[in-house]
């Protein structure tokens, strides 16, 4: 009675058996809740094959065709400024033109004080008469000391030294002329060059000096007074790999070879001319066409636009040891004055041609982690990879495949992400290239 009666501990309250039991049951509960809910989770429904939802995706056929190759260089336009000093010293009184503008040949540009220049002239003008004057009279001299002495009958009445002195006066006169004419043309000169023209057409810079200060052309430093570029004729200069100058060597060679052989003349004849001039020679400038782009904003044209054709027309005489490059020249007809020297431009030279290329477009070649491949169509226009190796990308976007396609296959071109192989697919849109 006292144990059964006593009242009953904490301990013994909470976790008595009489009190443990509504709890057990509710867990056992919750465990066979869910293993059933496990059990159905797990159980899938079979997905039937017409239940498979189609791929959307884009295909497009797989090119075969003639390519041919480019390759592109950067290079940098430039031409040889004219520079303009003087030659003469003297006051700068004068300056006729605006600076910027386009000048031609010949025009005044700069007057630098005549005065000096015009009296020295008058001087000589002076000098040489006066020269031409004694001439005349020691001329007249000698002449009648040889009539006296052939004609006179007397003997002795010119000695033989009196004609020597006249024949000496009459050269020395000469001699003064001959002093007094160059005195004078070189005085000309002088006073020519007080007026300073352009020794070419281009477009000037401003003036480096003002009016009324002392320029000195008579130094070996003279003033810069302003420089004229030559702009008709831009030139390109860049750089070829010695490989691709070797190829386009043999290229422009072998067709000048053959311009000759259809002429009738012996190669040989030309054997030791440099490929270049001897194209220029034959009139083979296509041999030699490259064309340019600037590399800013490209005058609002396409990316893939090279709006400036021209011929190359020099290339250095050495190959470069440490870069293992030559410099090329090409030049392009700038008549309407849009190029200027300076710019950063990409040149692009056409190089080999890849006969019956196979061609897909770049954005269908798909990257594995060890592998390139296109999604092709079989027989059955269920997609399926194939392996491809890759060539050169075109401007067109369009990439080369060297190996892995016949040239026969349709591929698919946008859509590849979704796609796996045996899937069927749903051309929403016929691919064109």
């Amino acid at each position: 009675m006292f144990l059964s009666n006593r009242p009953h501990s904490f301990w013994e309250q909470k976790y008595s058996w009489d009190l443990f039991l509504p709890q057990k049951h509710f867990i056992g509960i919750l465990w066979a809740l869910g293993g059933l809910l496990c059990f159905c989770g797990c159980y899938e429904k079979p997905i039937m094959k017409s239940e498979i939802t189609a791929v959307p995706v884009r295909t497009a056929q797989v090119e075969m065709k003639d390519v041919q190759l480019f390759s592109y260089f950067n290079g940098q336009t430039e031409v040889n400024p004219v520079q303009i000093v003087p030659r003469i010293r003297g006051i700068l009184e004068e300056i006729k033109f605006k600076p910027g503008e386009i000048v031609e040949k010949g025009a005044e540009l700069f007057v630098i004080e005549r005065v000096d220049y015009a009296n020295a002239f008058a001087g000589f003008e002076a000098d040489l008469a006066s020269a031409k004057a004694h001439e005349v009279q020691a001329k007249a001299t000698h002449e009648r000391n040889i009539y006296l002495r052939d004609n006179s009958g007397v003997q002795g009445v010119v000695t033989q030294s009196e004609i020597d002195e006249s024949l000496a006066n009459w050269q020395e006169a000469t001699a003064k002329v001959a002093k007094a004419e160059a005195n004078l043309a070189d005085a000309k000169i002088q006073l020519e060059r007080t007026v300073i023209k352009a020794p070419t057409r281009g477009k000037i810079s401003r003036n480096l000096i003002e009016v009324g200060n002392l320029v000195d052309g008579t130094t070996g430093n003279p003033p810069l007074l302003a420089t004229i570029m030559p702009l008709d004729t831009m030139f390109v200069y860049f750089k070829l790999t010695d490989s691709i100058f070797n190829y386009l060597q043999q290229r422009v060679r072998n067709a000048v070879y053959q311009k000759l052989t259809e002429n009738g003349i012996d190669p040989e004849t030309v054997k030791n001319k440099a490929s270049i001039e001897i194209a220029e020679e034959q009139g083979l400038s296509q041999t030699l066409e490259f064309e340019m782009k600037l590399l800013i904003d490209n005058l609002g044209q396409p990316e893939e636009s090279f709006p400036y054709k021209g011929t190359i027309d020099y290339n250095d005489n050495i190959i470069d040891k440490a870069t293992g490059t030559i410099t090329i020249r090409g030049k392009i007809d700038n008549s309407d004055y849009t190029l200027y020297p300076g710019y950063i431009c990409k040149v692009k030279i056409p190089g080999t041609i890849i006969p019956q290329a196979v061609l897909v477009q770049e954005k269908a070649i798909c990257y594995d982690l060890n592998e390139v491949f296109v999604w092709v169509l079989d027989e059955n226009q269920l997609p399926q990879k194939q392996t491809v190796v890759l060539g050169e990308l075109l401007e067109d976007g369009t990439r080369v495949i060297n190996s892995g396609l016949q040239g026969n296959e349709t591929y698919i071109l946008d859509g590849t992400q979704k796609v796996k192989a045996g899937v069927p697919i749903k051309e929403i849109e016929s691919g064109t290239k």
